[in-house]
């Protein structure tokens, strides 16, 4: 797997070194420890030390070109998710990165997974489609009572 650099140097002084973009407090004392100096903004949050936090966003997956989310996956869905801020809205990763170098998502629509791996993040690998059509190419239960209706095959695998 190839691993995307995230590059602390590209983080402004005064913001968390995690990538989490939050601002940081002033250091209220020297902590050589903690990488801290009385009277300079800190390195990190609370809880956000460079080796608690992956190096990456993503991996490649050389195989499928997927690119894979490597922070927090959301348990109801596997969606890859993140905040913005220390508490600011969460936004779902696959939806960022299409809007980051795609654009805007079109009203009105979803984007569906081509790869069919939640955790992809590939903006190539992201079509939006409406929701009735997301649901019709997915493999739950409503999706297949549909085709089923139609008179056409169960999928397989």
């Amino acid at each position: 797997m190839t691993i995307i650099p995230r590059g602390d140097k590209d983080i402004p002084h005064g913001y968390c070194h995690c990538g989490c973009g939050c601002r940081t407090k002033i250091a209220t004392m020297t902590s050589a420890k903690e990488g801290r100096r009385k009277g300079e903004p800190n390195r990190y949050l609370k809880g956000h030390y460079g080796g608690n936090r992956p190096k990456a966003d993503y991996v490649v997956e050389p195989t499928t070109g997927c690119w894979i989310w490597q922070r927090h996956i959301r348990k109801q869905d596997g969606y890859g998710s993140f905040h913005i801020g220390r508490h600011g809205p969460g936004r779902l990763a696959h939806r960022h990165y299409y809007e980051r170098y795609i654009g805007p998502i079109p009203g009105g629509m979803v984007l569906d997974h081509l790869c069919r791996n939640r955790a992809c993040v590939n903006p190539d690998h992201l079509e939006p489609v409406t929701i009735t059509e997301n649901v019709m190419r997915g493999n739950g239960r409503a999706a297949r009572d549909a085709r089923l209706r139609r008179g056409e095959p169960e999928l397989v695998g």
